[in-house]
């Protein structure tokens, strides 16, 4: 018996110590792979790292690409033919205003007999009152009648008109009756003319448009009085200077109506969106040419055109018979689903 335990002692000592070196190896074999490993990494490291380089390079260059094409093709959408003819037309309308409004008081006083000063004031303050009484009026008639083309053609003939008058018809009309109906034609152009940017822009591009009309706007007005207010008479014996400019701005104002009639001969290649009026399918939904077709928003026939699509495609997908592997494919999204479920 004794013998019997110390040969099994024996047995287990030689098993452990066999079990321990094959342990060992085992250890060591898995510590030499994690080295082996861990080498192989740090090496494919730095070409796995240059490539992810390269590949944000190439996609900061294709996000850039795609920016210059987007900012390209929005310039392209509000510099148009008729983007640029309504730019033209509001630019000259409004030095033909603003900067006459700016000489008004002195010219009025110089050429009138009996308005002193103060009379002068409020004779050019007139245009601006009838404009903040009349332009909730305009707008809403023409929001009824639509037509802003030809509202924007006789505001500049009217404006036209109204220099023409102070340079040569000076002795024949009262100033007070001039003042109001500048008044009136500076109400119409203002009500008609900015909405038409609505008409012929993207609703995505709106902004942008508005933007570049009141810069060039803006860039009239500070270069206009360079050249106009050297010209004002500073004595009594050179106020014939007051009927060269009065010429000038008659002249602006005759400008933007060219520019409203080659917009009318553009406009009708886009099918007469300016000067045609609301029509009487715009109460059951249909498209009208004073809302953009391209807002689904605006427009509710289109928004009733793409459910009406999404519809017959959905129809067009049940009943359209599915290839075995199509089956297949629905069969497993199904599981999935239900197994997030």
């Amino acid at each position: 018996g004794g013998g019997g335990g110390g040969d099994g002692a024996g047995l287990n000592d030689r098993l452990l110590d066999h079990d321990g070196q094959s342990s060992s190896r085992h250890l060591t074999r898995s510590h030499s792979l994690t080295d082996a490993d861990a080498e192989a990494g740090a090496v494919s490291a730095e070409p796995l790292r240059a490539d992810n380089t390269a590949v944000n390079e190439s996609g900061e260059a294709d996000r850039g690409g795609k920016s210059q094409a987007s900012f390209l093709t929005m310039l392209k959408s509000v510099l148009g033919p008729r983007e640029i003819l309504i730019y033209l037309i509001c630019v000259q309308f409004y030095i033909a205003v603003f900067i006459f409004i700016a000489v008004a008081s002195k010219f009025l006083k110089d050429t009138f007999d009996g308005v002193d000063q103060v009379q002068a004031g409020l004779l050019t303050s007139l245009p601006y009152t009838v404009s903040a009484v009349v332009s909730p009026l305009l707008g809403f008639s023409m929001d009824k009648v639509g037509r802003s083309g030809i509202f924007v053609g006789l505001a500049c003939l009217g404006l036209s008109a109204v220099h023409i008058t102070f340079a040569f018809f000076s002795d024949y009309v009262q100033p007070t009756a001039v003042m109001v109906f500048l008044g009136l034609c500076y109400s119409t152009c203002a009500a008609s003319l900015w909405p038409m940017i609505a008409l012929v822009v993207e609703s995505r591009n709106i902004s942008t448009a508005y933007g570049l009309m009141m810069s060039i706007q803006n860039m009239g007005l500070a270069l206009a009085p360079v050249f106009i207010m050297p010209m004002v008479p500073t004595s009594i014996e050179h106020q014939d200077q007051y009927r060269t400019i009065e010429v000038i701005f008659a002249t602006l104002a005759f400008g933007g109506l060219i520019c409203t009639f080659f917009l009318y001969l553009v406009d009708r290649k886009h099918g007469g969106v300016l000067f045609s009026g609301p029509e009487k399918d715009d109460l059951v939904g249909q498209p009208s040419p004073r809302i953009n077709p391209l807002n689904p928003r605006v427009s509710p026939y289109l928004r009733q055109q793409m459910r009406f699509r999404a519809n017959q495609e959905a129809q067009h997908r049940v009943m359209t018979p599915k290839t075995p592997q199509a089956i297949r494919q629905q069969y497993f999204r199904r599981l999935r689903i239900q197994s997030r479920v």
